[in-house]
């Protein structure tokens, strides 16, 4: 602290000596360019130098505040995804209400409409197809959960009391004996055949089960595991958020019918001179703005946009987590990850592709909905800054902004969507190892929806056909 102070007063000591300082003082302070003389005593330099330093302090705590409270006032703001079937669903069917139900914003509205439930339909659809994956096809393979199969597996065939080192065959799992399911599936069938035609001695199967080792299936990294599972929550959580923002909007928009479009030319100059100044046409003189809606509309739009978007982006959570939690080798993990993130990105691809151009453009000038704020005065404004950045509350509003809620918010749901799958398709071993649950194959192939999204057998048989082997 001392050193800084030295150092501090040195400084101003070689400004305040510097030739160049009644300059510095002109060009900073231009208001007081008549006070300003070459032949200054240092007295006058000092206290001129200490006005300047006030002067420049008080700017940019003023800058520093109206920043703060801009973002503050941003953050408040709620805005509809312009780029997306689930904005223009809630956005074009109030500028056609607006408008009084005119010709084309009524076929814009049953447009829209449409366009909506074909884009549910296609994400259902690639979520159900994940679904029979997982749920029929992959256990009429003979597949299990991989769980944490092999995750605690090493070199060497002695695990050394380590957890999550046997795999499903039973044996201790090692780095040289682990394969992806299909060739470990086919090496189980290879000895199994073998086992089958060769002459039935206990010479002969003693001598195929030393000699043919299938060796096992497990997981190729588990910290690649948690690495992708983050990375397409990361891909989900932006999905959410705009679902929880339209929720917020439907609570905090007026119960009234105001108007979403009006033609707007402002008083400061004439039409034509603006157009000829500027640059603009007649539609920058169109304004879509975000305002009061009534309670039936909002009502239909939770029912047929937010609860609906809802439990697809949970479907996709818990079926992408199942399908990354059970893949084995870490290049198709990281594919993956990266490529479930699109059955969440089809409403822009729909809108991108399908909507007109007039829908485009509506959406693209459609203003947010900002909650009125308090417009405070320059030292009203300071005041405020001292008291909550500089006063009491500067640890609270520095842990406040220092903590990462989208990230927190990220992790937690990630865990929910792990401790989802470790629940219901896993068990816990004695060493704390889990372990897959007993598979039982479906007795039926029909397509049923709800089944395939919630991850479950229509109807499982009776008699599972892999069990963990014991010890």
């Amino acid at each position: 602290m001392a050193s800084g102070a030295i150092s501090a007063m040195l400084a101003r000591q070689r400004a305040v000596a510097s030739p160049a300082f009644p300059q510095l003082i002109r060009k900073a302070m231009p208001s007081q360019q008549q006070e300003v003389n070459d032949d200054w005593t240092q007295e006058q330099k000092n206290a001129a130098f200490a006005k300047f330093s006030a002067d420049q302090v008080h700017n940019a705590r003023l800058a520093t505040a109206k920043a703060l409270s801009y973002f503050h006032t941003c953050e408040m703001a709620i805005e509809l995804p312009k780029c997306s079937v689930y904005g223009s669903a809630i956005a074009i069917p109030q500028i056609a209400r607006s408008a009084g139900w005119s010709g084309s914003m009524v076929a814009l509205t049953l447009r829209t409409y449409l366009f909506l439930v074909l884009n549910f339909g296609l994400q259902t659809f690639l979520i159900a197809m994940i679904g029979e994956e997982i749920v029929n096809w992959g256990r009429y393979a003979s597949k299990m959960h991989l769980c944490d199969f092999a995750a605690g597996a090493g070199v060497e065939a002695d695990c050394g009391g380590r957890p999550n080192c046997v795999g499903p065959g039973g044996t201790n799992a090692t780095a040289a004996r682990l394969y992806d399911f299909d060739i470990w599936s086919l090496r189980i069938f290879m000895k199994q055949s073998l086992e089958t035609v060769l002459p039935h001695s206990r010479f002969v199967m003693e001598e195929v089960d030393q000699q043919v080792d299938p060796g096992e299936w497990g997981m190729s990294s588990f910290y690649c595991r948690i690495v992708c599972c983050f990375v397409f929550m990361m891909g989900m959580i932006d999905d959410l958020g705009d679902s929880l923002n339209i929720m917020r909007l439907m609570w905090r928009l007026p119960n009234i019918g105001e108007h979403w479009i009006r033609y707007e030319v402002p008083g400061w100059g004439s039409k034509e001179n603006m157009k000829k100044v500027h640059g603009w046409d007649e539609m920058d003189f169109v304004k879509v703005k975000i305002v009061g809606m009534p309670a039936r509309w909002k009502v239909l739009n939770i029912c047929i946009v937010i609860l609906p978007k809802l439990a697809l982006w949970f479907f996709v959570g818990s079926l992408g987590f199942q399908m990354l939690m059970e893949t084995a080798g870490i290049v198709n993990s990281i594919m993956n990850a990266l490529a479930l993130t699109l059955i969440l990105e089809m409403d822009e691809m729909v809108f991108d592709a399908l909507s007109t151009h007039l829908t485009k453009d509506l959406m693209e000038r459609l203003e947010r909905f900002e909650i009125e704020a308090e417009d405070e005065k320059d030292e009203k404004l300071l005041d405020r800054f001292d008291s909550e950045e500089l006063g009491s509350c500067k640890l609270l509003n520095f842990l406040w902004t220092l903590v990462p809620a989208r990230l927190i918010r990220v992790v937690f749901c990630m865990v929910l969507f792990m401790a989802k799958y470790y629940v219901t398709n896993c068990m816990q071993q004695a060493d704390g190892g889990y372990v897959s649950v007993p598979m039982y194959a479906p007795s039926d192939t029909r397509f049923h929806p709800m089944h395939l999204l919630f991850g479950v057998p229509h109807q499982p048989s009776d008699k599972p056909y892999w069990v963990m082997p014991d010890g």
